[in-house]
């Protein structure tokens, strides 16, 4: 049977690189909060008798978002038979409040000191031993990122699990509080044990930090009178008593550990002197952006692409053609096969590289560090709409793909701005949208490919922001939103971490090719050569799915595009956004004329649809995460209703204002 081991830390201090460095698995580590959001578990290597689980980040056991209470309520499980306390070095002083916390628990606690080797750079030596003689718990230094102590960590937590009998030592070795407090708590505890509450330590310092007792019976009005007293003494407010004695403790824990240091300023201050700037942080943050985005989608992207796509076609689409004309297939099964799925996946597979491409920039940007800034610069503007630069984290985990984004705002405290934050994620613009973009802007703005591209992204958080302010008083009701957010220090990327955060996208860009796209390829291929009498007809113009696309179309006319062809592609992009390409590409052959869309758009008209493309409901996937996430099947209709009528408004008001200004 396994010993289960929980990874326990704050948000940024390395739980998931360090669980990936343990098991071996592949999960997806970024320099900022909120990155986990789920438990995760794995079983370590040459150890099978443990199994490590991950747990969403928390500063404090009294937990105040979903992820929290994920995290607290596994720590107090039967489930949990020991802890890892994974506590970052650089910000010592706040993660040992976390520590402190979790010996009172009474659970089996070796602490993981993480990032020593910064710690090291910067001249700072602790006395390891020293701080486990004082805490009561085993402790190592560790760098998770460079897989340094992993083993030793893991020989420390066996034999804390196989030698734990009774009450763990730290109970009897950790004096936190002053004597008053010290006794207070302890006459709490005594009446907690008395009645056999589990945790009753933990329960007795929670009586003094919160104000509740449980439910449990007891001189509690007692103890609260002499901790107003003594509050009063000591000139604080009573729930201030627990956190003040805590930090004191480790300030003087620290005083007798911990040497050197320097008191230069270090490099990640001298780097946010200038990116976090007031008046230059918007304009870098933009700058970076459409770096990114010309490569990606400049020459080197092109180039990457055009390599890919020559090879797909002589290598899959001219091998299968030759093997189907081989076997003596029907006409109807060639075509469905050649044209439909491989030509309609093909022309998504071909965007690859420069998705990837676009990834790995993003990728380097988040474990960079950077990232975490975006968020502290959004939140001048955010915090007008109500909500703070916390909810700009997963606005920006929605440039990757919507699903993790909407779970994501789970690390949002306020209720009614976690169902704001997931109303108007779909508004930024997902990786599955790229292929949509790039078959248009190539066409109809051969110079301007970046630029276009980044437009939209723009246009995008300007939606979102816009979004967040009108629904601000029908969602929020007056709510404010605070913004608490710890900016990492900067770091040099991890090339193993750019792997598994680009490798991931891949494999999902690929298996939504495989499957969800194949699918929906195949479906259209049918639709349109299916008349409406179930027959195949030559013309496609008379097919089922024209009809449906005509009966429809006249919505769209006031946008500058009503061919039905359009307006199914749109209906495909209900099922993935890839599929709209997919879809172009059965009713266009565009991986072969991609000149024919003139025919249907204009430059106007063109980038009206990609508009529309940008704001309209999100993929199946996504809107089911939204539907689960929300709990409300009435919010989940009034936000897929306003981002239909947002996707309609906008993409109107855009068509009609390019038109004035191409008629002046």
């Amino acid at each position: 049977m396994s010993a289960n081991i929980a990874l326990v830390g704050n948000p940024n201090c390395g739980k998931t690189t360090l669980f990936n460095a343990l098991t071996g698995e592949k999960q997806y580590v970024g320099n900022w909060p909120g990155v986990t959001t789920e438990k995760k578990t794995g079983v370590p290597k040459n150890h099978s008798g443990l199994l490590i689980t991950d747990l969403p980040g928390l500063y404090s056991l009294h937990a105040y978002t979903q992820e929290e209470e994920t995290a607290k309520n596994y720590i107090f499980s039967d489930k949990c038979q020991a802890v890892i306390n994974v506590v970052d070095g650089v910000n010592i002083e706040r993660n040992l409040y976390l520590t402190l916390q979790l010996i009172e628990t009474g659970k089996p606690i070796v602490a993981a000191i993480n990032m020593s080797d910064v710690l090291e750079k910067r001249g700072i030596k602790t006395d390891y031993k020293k701080m486990s003689e004082l805490l009561g718990i085993p402790i190592i230094a560790v760098t998770a990122s460079k897989g340094q102590g992993i083993e030793a960590l893991l020989e420390l937590a066996e034999d804390l699990i196989r030698n734990e009998r009774g009450e763990p030592s730290c109970l009897k070795k950790t004096v936190v509080y002053g004597a008053e407090l010290q006794s207070l708590i302890e006459n709490a505890k005594r009446i907690f044990s008395s009645q056999n509450a589990n945790y009753a330590l933990w329960r007795a310092v929670a009586f003094f930090d919160t104000g509740k007792d449980g439910g449990y019976k007891g001189n509690f009005d007692i103890l609260t009178k002499q901790a107003d007293a003594l509050a009063e003494r000591q000139n604080m407010d009573t729930d201030m008593l627990v956190s003040d004695g805590k930090y004191d403790f480790i300030t003087g824990l620290l005083r007798r550990v911990r040497k050197g240091g320097s008191s230069k300023k270090n490099f990640s201050k001298k780097i946010d002197a200038v990116v976090t700037h007031r008046i230059f942080a918007v304009p870098i943050f933009f700058a970076v952006m459409l770096c990114i985005f010309a490569v990606s989608f400049g020459p080197p992207g092109q180039a990457l692409k055009n390599v890919f796509g020559y090879l797909y076609g002589r290598l899959i689409i001219d091998g299968a053609s030759a093997l189907l004309t081989k076997a003596g297939v029907s006409e109807m099964t060639y075509g469905l096969i050649i044209q439909g799925i491989l030509s309609g996946a093909g022309a998504v597979l071909s965007f690859l590289p420069e998705i990837a491409l676009l990834f790995i920039s993003l990728s380097l940007l988040e474990d960079s560090g950077y990232m975490a800034r975006a968020a502290f610069i959004s939140d001048r503007l955010l915090s007008k709409s109500g909500l703070s630069g916390k909810s700009f984290i997963p606005m920006l985990m929605g440039f990757g793909c919507s699903v993790p984004a909407i779970i994501a705002s789970r690390t949002l405290e306020n209720d009614r701005q976690r169902r704001l934050t997931m109303m108007i994620i779909p508004f930024m613009s997902c990786g599955a949208r790229l292929p949509i973009y790039a078959v248009f802007a190539s066409v109809f703005f051969p110079d301007s490919v970046p630029l276009i591209i980044f437009s939209l992204y723009l246009l995008g958080i300007i939606i979102a922001v816009l979004s967040a302010f009108i629904l601000k008083k029908p969602v929020l009701k007056g709510n404010k939103g605070e913004f608490i957010l710890e900016l990492p220090e900067y770091r040099m990327p991890s090339l193993k971490n750019i792997r598994i955060h680009t490798l991931a996208r891949i494999k999902d860009f690929a298996l939504k090719a495989g499957t969800v796209i194949v699918v929906s390829c195949a479906a259209v291929w049918l639709l349109s050569n299916l008349g409406t009498d179930f027959k195949m007809t030559g013309d496609t113009g008379e097919s089922i799915l024209a009809a449906l696309g005509r009966f429809i179309a006249p919505m769209f006319k006031p946008l500058g595009f009503d061919d039905w062809r359009a307006v199914t592609a749109l209906l495909s992009g209900l099922t993935a956004k890839e599929a709209v390409v997919g879809s172009l590409e059965i009713l266009f052959n565009i991986s072969t004329n991609p000149t024919v869309l003139t025919s249907v758009f204009t430059q106007q008209s063109a980038y009206s649809f990609l508009v529309f493309t940008l704001l309209y409901t999100p993929c199946a996937a996504a809107l089911a995460a939204l539907k689960r996430e929300l709990k409300s099947v009435g919010w989940f209709l009034i936000s897929i209703a306003y981002q239909l009528i947002a996707a309609w408004l906008t993409a109107f008001l855009i068509y009609n204002v390019i038109g004035i200004f191409k008629g002046l």
